[in-house]
């Protein structure tokens, strides 16, 4: 079963032994899931309350935060309310909840059309098609980049010997090991990038971005001029405005997913794919350490961890990407062969770093 709000899950059947479960061990006892009326509260302590009902097949013990005791109505111990289990997704837990909230209306009803939807595994999506996580039902409109083997950069902070004098740490830079494969994803995001960020603050002389020669003055006296720059960008600008998002394919969020039938022509090609989530995810420092100590003193622009940008071969000056939630994504692939020796290719080859030659451990 799926969610409307990525909050409650609806669960057809429980398990319940000291307490309530959603599997089931040698001390436990199955039941359908059924709403009841008048549960009774037959005791209570510092953590919680012993339920019991004539359709339970034993006692259940229920924390505090797994009742909703402030929205029920209680007469001589007496639950009135309508209620039933379901499981809270955000915190991995069972709780009772009121059949007549607009959560658990909002469940019955996909049950009621969970049939006529077209839920598909992510690997039977192609790349440029529109999705919406099965699970999250009320979740942002994806367009599908495709599914890449990733690799990573592990970096490796030393003390050198002369640490007292110079204060400069010695990093070391390895391939991971691992390479996960990961679903990569556009969501609309109609905010400002940060290469367009940075654009205006050097224009402003405005470096807010920077932990480093912070002057508290300056920035006040350009804030406000920097704010409405941006605010008019956005509003000059029509370009549609993208943020890259990855899943593990074992992710719940992404197993399966809703098909929106139709299809962004823009992103339909994987390899330009590749390219532009390779562009994207790695231009700018993300608080990876990629740098010389004495760029410090000299934080006019992000610490670029990439030589230069990708040159892409496809049209891009219809949409921008925003921000990206892969910037671990040192690499991606859609073929696992010969994967560390491309991806340490690439990485020498574009990277302002170089690898060790050694795989980390």
């Amino acid at each position: 079963m799926i969610s409307s709000n990525c909050t409650f899950k609806l669960l057809d059947k429980v398990h319940i032994g000291a307490g309530i479960r959603m599997t089931s061990d040698k001390n436990t006892v199955p039941f359908n899931n059924i709403p009841l009326t008048n549960v009774k509260i037959d005791d209570y302590g510092i953590k919680g309350f012993r339920l019991s009902h004539k359709d339970l097949p034993r006692t259940v013990w229920l924390e505090f935060d797994q009742l909703p005791l402030t929205k029920l109505t209680i007469e001589n111990g007496i639950i009135k309310n309508e209620i039933t289990f379901v499981e809270n997704i955000l915190r991995h837990k069972m709780e009772f909840i009121k059949t007549d909230t607009l959560d658990y209306i909002e469940l019955l009803h996909i049950k009621k059309n969970e049939k006529i939807e077209q839920f598909s595994p992510i690997t039977n999506i192609k790349p440029g098609e529109y999705i919406k996580s099965a699970l999250c039902n009320g979740g942002a409109d994806m367009i599908f980049l495709g599914i890449f083997y990733t690799k990573s950069i592990e970096t490796v902070k030393k003390y050198p010997k002369d640490y007292y004098r110079s204060r400069e740490y010695v990093y070391t830079h390895y391939l991971s090991k691992n390479s996960p494969q990961r679903a990569i994803c556009l969501i609309v995001d109609n905010s400002i990038s940060l290469k367009e960020q940075m654009n205006i603050a050097k224009q402003y002389n405005y470096y807010h971005y920077s932990d480093y020669n912070y002057n508290d003055k300056a920035c006040d006296k350009n804030k406000a001029a920097v704010k409405r720059a941006e605010t008019a960008l956005l509003q000059s600008s029509n370009l549609d405005r993208f943020k890259i998002v990855n899943y593990p394919i074992t992710s719940k969020q992404i197993k399966n997913v809703v098909k929106l039938n139709k299809s962004d022509n823009r992103f339909t090609n994987i390899e330009h794919n590749s390219q532009l989530i390779l562009n994207e995810a790695n231009t700018f420092y993300h608080y990876k350490n990629f740098y010389r100590q004495e760029t410090l003193n000299t934080f006019n622009e992000p610490f670029k961890i990439l030589k230069h940008e990708l040159l892409l071969d496809f049209d891009t000056s219809t949409f921008v990407c925003v921000d990206s939630k892969a910037d671990d994504l040192n690499y991606v692939s859609t073929s696992k062969e010969n994967l560390d020796k491309k991806a340490i290719e690439f990485i020498n080859e574009n990277y302002t770093i170089q690898l060790e030659k050694e795989i980390y451990q």
